[in-house]
Formats: structure tokens, C-alpha cells, sequence
């Protein structure tokens, strides 16, 4: 299911509508009316994935895997928009169907894990997506409307239109490094470390999808407690760089910053 959002709003004064969260540009209307909408939908598409698993020897594993890309197209049988605004100009604003276009990026990853001895065990993985597939997000409304303009006769002003928005992202790498220690017959202690890059355009930064480069750090635990039964618990941190950006559709700017703490505990059960 694909959903996302966006913030419209009307002047009624200069009849102008923008699409936006922020607009550069004020209405002078004394009112300016403020509305959303909400687009939704689901559709299902299929890919492809590859694997090679190789054993050099008993203590080097290495495996490289290849996801196909999956183009998500929505028609407008697929997908509704669903428009929120004050009763007065809801005719502008019909509910309707609308077809939209968003590819999930091929991908490959190579990884590979080394036994250094009874104690210890190192892994690492590089992970390359290719995000520059994703060069635009656009909607086709299945209703279009405009009103007529104020001083210039049969001319008409457009007020739900098709929205365009340029993304031209960039592939990337994430880099992830972890290592494992079995402290006794009933308990392993992990660590892992990764680096992961945005592929967000800096010129089309919006905050539907906001990105930057991140550092995450982990630890964590598994506890034998019987033959078939242990407990599993993890800490992740990750942090990316402060970023001020401006969007260059839509005139939106920003300051952003991302820190996330994840905690996992889990039972894995071995039949």
C-alpha cells in the first residue's frame, strides 16, 4: 500500500491554490482557508530474487544476493484521494480516483562471515541500491478542475491539478560490520557497526522523505536457556548529520535532524 500526504492551501481573495507545507509565497486574503488530502492505494507487482551462498573453506561463509527492481503503478481503479477542505470550495476539490507511479530500487548485497577461532566471529556486508530510478513523484488526478480568471475572459486558472515533483535521487552504499563473542555454552554477545548513505537530492529535499547520511551502532545478546529455547535482546543508536534544506518544487525549507533509539528483546524456539 502506498500512502502519502501533502498540505493544499486556497486564497479566496486572489483565487490561487498552492500545494505544499509551507509556502514562500502569502496569500493577502484575510482568510486564507487550509485543507489536506489524503492519497491511498494498493496494487500488487512482482520481482525477482537471487542468491549465492559459497563455503571457501569451514571457516569463511560468503554470500551475494540480487533483488530485482519493482515498478509500483497505480491506476486510478488502484488508488483515492481523499480531500479535506472547508464546504465552500469542496466542489474544487472532488474525491476521486488518481494513478501514480513509484519504483522500488534493484539492489545488491555481498557479505561474508569469518570464524577466527572457537570465540570469535566477524562479518561484514555492502549493501548498493539503485535509487536513481526514482526520478520523480507524480499524480494523475482523475478530476481536474479549475475556475475562471478574474479579469482575462475564457481563460481558465487551474486549481486541482496533476502534481509533478522532481526527486532525481542518487544510488547509494551502506557499509554494516559486526562481530559475535560466545562467552560459554549459553551466551553470545554481538556488536555491529554501519554506515549508511541518503540518496536524497539536496535541491529536492522534501519532508515526506527526508534523509541523511547515518552512523548506527549495536549491541547485543542471546541466552541459551535450554536446549531448545533462548532469549535475544538488542540496542540500536543511530544518528544522522543535521541538514537545512529547501525544496525546490515547492519552495519548502527546513531544518532536520534524525537520532533514533530501537530496543528489540525476542524467544527464538528451535524445533
Amino acid at each position: 500500500m502506498v500512502k502519502c500526504w501533502c498540505r493544499t492551501k486556497y486564497c479566496l481573495r486572489r483565487r490561487r491554490f498552492k500545494q505544499s507545507g509551507k509556502c514562500r509565497t502569502s496569500c493577502r486574503s484575510a482568510d486564507p482557508v487550509f485543507g489536506s488530502v489524503n492519497i491511498s492505494g494498493n496494487n500488487i507487482q512482482y520481482g525477482y530474487n537471487l542468491g549465492v551462498f559459497l563455503q571457501p573453506t569451514e571457516k569463511l561463509n560468503i554470500g551475494i544476493s540480487y533483488r530485482s527492481q519493482v515498478d509500483v503503478d497505480l491506476e486510478y481503479s488502484d488508488a483515492d484521494a481523499d480531500f479535506t477542505v472547508p464546504e465552500g470550495i469542496s466542489a474544487l476539490f472532488p474525491d476521486g480516483g488518481v494513478a501514480a507511479s513509484l519504483p522500488l530500487p534493484a539492489s545488491l548485497n555481498i557479505g561474508f562471515a569469518y570464524q577466527i577461532n572457537d570465540k570469535w566471529l566477524v562479518s561484514a556486508d555492502a549493501n548498493f541500491i539503485k535509487w536513481n530510478a526514482y526520478k520523480s513523484l507524480n499524480f494523475d488526478f482523475e478530476k481536474n478542475t479549475s475556475i475562471p480568471h478574474p479579469s482575462i475572459p475564457n481563460v481558465m486558472i487551474p486549481v486541482l491539478a496533476d502534481s509533478e515533483s522532481t526527486r532525481d535521487w542518487d544510488n547509494t552504499m551502506t557499509w554494516r560490520f559486526g562481530a559475535r563473542y560466545t562467552a560459554n555454552e549459553k551466551l553470545d554477545l554481538y556488536a555491529g557497526l554501519y554506515f549508511d548513505e541518503t540518496p536524497t537530492n539536496d535541491m529536492y529535499y522534501t519532508p515526506e522523505t527526508p534523509g541523511a547520511n547515518k552512523v548506527g551502532i549495536s549491541l547485543g545478546f542471546s541466552y541459551k536457556l535450554n536446549n531448545k529455547l533462548s532469549l535475544d535482546a538488542s540496542l540500536l543508536y543511530n544518528e544522522g548529520e543535521k541538514v537545512d534544506r529547501v525544496d525546490s518544487n515547492s519552495g519548502f525549507a527546513g531544518e532536520y535532524k534524525y537520532r533514533a533509539w530501537l530496543p528489540g528483546v525476542g524467544i527464538t524456539y528451535n524445533f
